[in-house]
């Protein structure tokens, strides 16, 4: 009898320890701070999302909120919709370490000094629709940051807001007047910008040391062009936008946003020409007919209206839009394992209480 009660004891804990152990599929952690914010925690994800509404005031690095346990695991900052401003220091550098990606809701407006500078490890920033103003220095130093898709509806880019970046190609929206001291300094990946009628102002050292710049894309005339207000300061390294300036520039190209492809007004039509006859002697073939335009080198001088920009590929449209969802880990199946220690223990409890049962 006790034999047999043994037995039935061990089945129950084989049961007991399968439901233990069936994992939960959304482990999340929260609480508020602030003037009625909230933030959640998705250990699964390693998202860290803010909701709210109003602005999101700092967040000193010291702060003895809830969420600055997870400060280390956080892989996925998200500002959710209802935020209308990132305040300055918002995010404090050197905090959150293993930041990969950002993701800001369309009802954010402004983002303030220094919000996200520093940010080594920062791969992927989806900034919505409704950011009007990134203040200074707002993503400086995001080394990783080789992606950017700046919203149609941007009026200002602050002083250092994106320098020492990792972006490689940049369509600045029509809208933007000024483009501040140093706003891409150092981008030391960028080949190629897109800039739009409404810049009249490139600030000191906006382009400085971007040494790869070879392809300047402006939606307006030469003339145009040269109306802008351009600081090419000489410091001792040179003009503090020469990278700039000495790159090829393409005029009249329309908006690459969206399907369109900047067009190319200014290229001289071909004229249509019969086929030499192939038996034409050597010495005689037509030297003159106008094949394909040879792309006058760019000195000093040239007129570069009249040069056929490259075929945009694809990359160049880029910068807009992309995928805004951060890349997400893949889960290890937890469920499948626990299920299946579930049936190995069930199995292992009845075999051990058939092989008592036999004994006795």
């Amino acid at each position: 009898m006790q034999t047999k009660r043994f037995c039935t004891l061990l089945l129950a804990a084989c049961l007991v320890l399968g439901m233990v152990a069936f994992p939960v599929s959304a482990a999340t952690d929260s609480g508020t701070f602030g003037n009625g914010l909230k933030w959640t925690f998705d250990t699964d994800t390693k998202t860290l999302t803010f909701s709210g509404t109003g602005t999101l005031t700092g967040l000193p690095s010291d702060s003895s909120e809830g969420y600055m346990k997870y400060a280390l695991d956080v892989h996925h900052i998200v500002i959710a919709e209802g935020i209308t401003a990132i305040a300055a220091d918002s995010f404090p550098r050197g905090v959150f370490y293993d930041v990969e990606s950002i993701r800001i809701a369309d009802s954010v407006e402004t983002i303030g000094k220094y919000a996200f500078g520093n940010y080594f490890k920062l791969k992927q920033l989806h900034l919505g629709k409704g950011v009007k103003t990134i203040e200074e220095a707002a993503f400086m130093s995001c080394e990783q940051l080789e992606s950017l898709t700046l919203p149609a509806g941007l009026q200002k880019i602050g002083v250092e807001a994106f320098s020492l970046c990792g972006i490689k190609e940049l369509i600045v929206p029509q809208g933007v007047t000024v483009i501040e001291n140093s706003a891409f300094r150092v981008a030391q990946n960028l080949t190629r910008v897109y800039i739009p009628v409404s810049v009249n102002e490139i600030q000191y050292a906006a382009f400085k040391s971007c040494d790869k710049l070879t392809d300047v894309y402006y939606a307006g005339t030469k003339a145009q062009w040269e109306a802008i207000t351009v600081d090419n300061t000489v410091d001792e390294s040179g003009g503090s936008n020469a990278d700039l300036l000495n790159a090829t520039i393409y005029y009249n190209c329309e908006s690459p946003w969206g399907d369109e492809t900047p067009t190319q007004p200014t290229t001289p039509t071909q004229p249509t020409t019969p086929t030499p006859p192939t038996t034409q002697p050597e010495d005689k073939k037509d030297t003159t007919t106008p094949t394909e335009q040879t792309q006058p080198e760019n000195e000093e001088g040239a007129d570069n209206a009249t040069t056929t920009p490259p075929e945009v590929s694809d990359s160049v449209q880029t910068v807009g839009p992309v995928d805004p969802r951060p890349e997400q880990p893949k889960e290890f199946p937890w469920v499948l394992v626990c299920v299946g220690a579930v049936v190995l223990l069930s199995i292992g409890g009845v075999v051990v209480w058939l092989y008592v049962k036999k004994k006795l």
